[in-house]
């Protein structure tokens, strides 16, 4: 039987967290003694132990056996024991709702019960103490887990009313917290209202965001493990969307068996798409959960990997743990896998993952200096479709391998290698690669040593028909007015959006930019650059830039950075014309009373602008108030 007890406690992790207290110890071998079985969760756990201290008062005054053998649930007592327990489940429920865990006579008077109902049943423990009064005997629960379900006992049986009302006022309190997770495994929650208090948003299927209070995931995981209902854990899961943030986890749920276990049942439980998003500090977690298999390996699910931050040895170490795992079980489809600031990785692992993925997406290994794994990439055989390579110090042959991979991968929509120092001859190498490539949408080469030469190179691939790429980033490099004009000029097709910020230009590159803006780009960035104030010399040039902002027929997207605030001014006025702009960002112009006015008026009149995103400016906090903006 010894033997036995083990297996299932080894088995049942939720039992295992308490058995550290000596008393939960005894009670769970007794419950095991009689009924050669341990429960699933805590709440069954205490009340089988309320129950067999119950049958065991019975059995002590009546030695009925056959009554005691017919009693099996809280719910079905005799009525004179019935009111004694619930007599004794409201003095709980006062205790805790007044951190109170010792109770002398006078305060079981208050509440209307005597010594004998409440020491009967065999609940309390009895302490003699000397107080003012003389000796007298002070009452407590055998364990304040003990008074926390009969606590939640008496909730239960309270009107919805004042159910609700208990909740709102303590769900945050550390007394309570046990008591609503009894209170969930008793009820089961079936109580509409309160489920509909505690899942707020699972009706809306918005997108879920990290701005969720962070402890609110373990706690809603308890609720649903004890309630122990297949049903609920859908209810979950449609209120996070299918997106379990293992972020999101306080950093100590992730060492304890009995959370991993409870997320187990509901990812197991849950018929929807699983989306795992995974870091450091949930790593703990998601190794178990796949070591000990207790994932449907056939359920629809992704696993997102993030990694990164400035503590890189410790996540190296999980990381290759993690890694290491999923080489044995790489059948579980990983679809983002984001290694970026990590300098201490296995790289042989990373590049086992990346030859062994094919549902992968995104793979982002920025800051991922010396990436061994960068040469079978040309191999790699995937459907990735977003690459990130940010800062990764890429040499000619790294370049040659990745433009390898592009050449051949028909899925790839995004690539990102920015602030990797690409000069012309890497970027004429990137693009002769390029040009056997039919699926990319967005290339990103900010930060680069980019000059007018690449542009040349570049030029042949905007000119290609039929052309694919709608976004090019060209940000931060050095094209100056002889690389702007040539990038505009070459292009044939409409550009979803073309970053030109800080590439020393001047109002030379105007008229090319006026060009630009009448029918071939829906988002355009020019900001940073020597466009307006002493260095323009021929304002009919940026008057072209104002025609062509009033007349532009494709224009979605505007960034208004001009230094010079009559500049910015004119470029409003421009855009009162323009009826297809979506989304203007007024960034760093300083913001006088007549700009002010001006941008209030375009605002309020335009019927097309859905979104004003304004940064680095002094605008009075109740701009639409004050301007009668609706």
């Amino acid at each position: 039987m010894v033997d036995e007890l083990k297996v299932q406690i080894d088995h049942n992790p939720v039992v295992r967290s308490i058995l550290c207290i000596p008393i939960n110890l005894a009670i769970v071998c007794l419950i095991f003694l009689h009924y050669s079985t341990l429960p699933e969760t805590l709440t069954e756990l205490y009340t089988l132990l309320c129950l067999r201290l119950i049958l065991r008062h019975i059995t002590m005054r009546t030695h009925n056996e056959d009554q005691v053998e017919r009693l099996t649930s809280l719910d079905c007592l005799p009525e004179g024991i019935s009111e004694q327990f619930l007599q004794l489940c409201y003095v709980a429920y006062k205790g805790v709702k007044r951190s109170k865990f010792a109770f002398s006579t006078q305060d079981l008077s208050k509440y209307g019960v005597t010594t004998k109902e409440m020491s009967d049943l065999g609940f309390l423990l009895i302490t003699p103490s000397t107080s003012v009064y003389g000796r007298e005997k002070i009452y407590s629960f055998l364990h304040p887990t003990v008074q926390e379900f009969c606590a939640a006992w008496h909730i239960s049986k309270l009107s919805t009313d004042k159910q609700l009302k208990l909740y709102v006022t303590y769900r945050h309190s550390d007394d309570f917290k046990m008591v609503w997770r009894f209170y969930c495994g008793i009820t089961g929650l079936k109580n509409k209202v309160i489920l509909n208090y505690m899942f707020p948003y699972r009706q809306v299927r918005t997108r879920y965001t990290e701005s969720m209070n962070r402890i609110i995931l373990p706690e809603l995981i308890h609720y649903v493990y004890e309630a122990h209902s297949s049903e609920l854990c859908q209810v979950i899961g449609d209120y996070f969307i299918g997106n379990f943030d293992l972020r999101r986890i306080d950093p100590l749920f992730e060492y304890h068996a009995s959370e991993q276990r409870a997320l187990a049942f509901i990812l197991t439980h849950y018929s929807g798409s699983i989306k795992l998003i995974c870091d450091m500090t949930g790593t703990e977690t998601l190794v178990a959960l796949l070591e000990k298999r207790l994932l449907l390996q056939g359920k629809d699910s992704i696993l997102i990997l993030k990694y990164g931050g400035k503590r890189n040895y410790d996540i190296a170490l999980k990381l290759n743990i993690l890694l290491d795992k999923l080489l044995a079980i790489i059948q579980y489809p990983i679809q983002e896998l984001h290694i970026s600031r990590v300098r201490s990785v296995d790289l042989n692992l990373v590049s086992q993952i990346l030859c062994s993925c094919k549902n992968l997406n995104v793979l982002d290994i920025s800051a991922v200096s010396y990436f061994k794994g960068i040469q079978c990439l040309a191999d790699c055989e995937s459907s990735l479709c977003c690459l990130i390579m940010q800062q990764c110090n890429l040499c000619t042959a790294d370049i040659d391998a990745i433009g390898k991979m592009l050449s051949h991968n028909k899925s790839i929509k995004s690539v990102d290698l920015s602030s990797n120092h690409i000069n012309d001859h890497q970027l004429e190498m990137l693009v002769c690669h390029l040009n056997n490539n039919d699926s990319l949408q967005h290339l990103d080469l900010h930060f680069n040593q980019i000059t007018a030469v690449g542009i040349n190179s570049l030029k042949r691939l905007l000119q290609r028909d039929p052309l694919n790429l709608t976004s090019i980033e060209l940000s931060d490099n050095v094209l100056k007015d002889e690389g702007v004009c040539l990038l505009l000029q070459s292009l044939t097709v409409l550009m979803q959006h073309i970053g030109l910020c800080h590439v020393s230009m001047t109002s030379s590159s105007c008229q090319s930019i006026a060009n630009a803006l009448l029918d071939k780009a829906k988002s355009i960035s020019f900001a940073d650059n020597e466009l307006v104030g002493e260095s323009c010399k021929e304002p009919n040039d940026w008057k072209a830039v104002h025609n062509s902002l009033s007349l532009s027929v494709t224009l979605e997207q505007l960034e208004v950075t001009i230094y010079g605030v009559s500049s910015a001014e004119k470029v409003i006025i421009a855009l009162r014309q323009n009826d297809v702009l979506k989304t203007l960002v007024v960034n760093c112009v300083i913001c006088t009373p007549n700009f002010k006015e001006v941008l209030a008026e375009y605002v309020r009149r335009n019927r097309s602008l859905t979104q004003l995103i304004v940064i680095g400016n002094h605008l009075l906090t109740n701009f639409c108030k004050h301007w009668q903006i609706p």
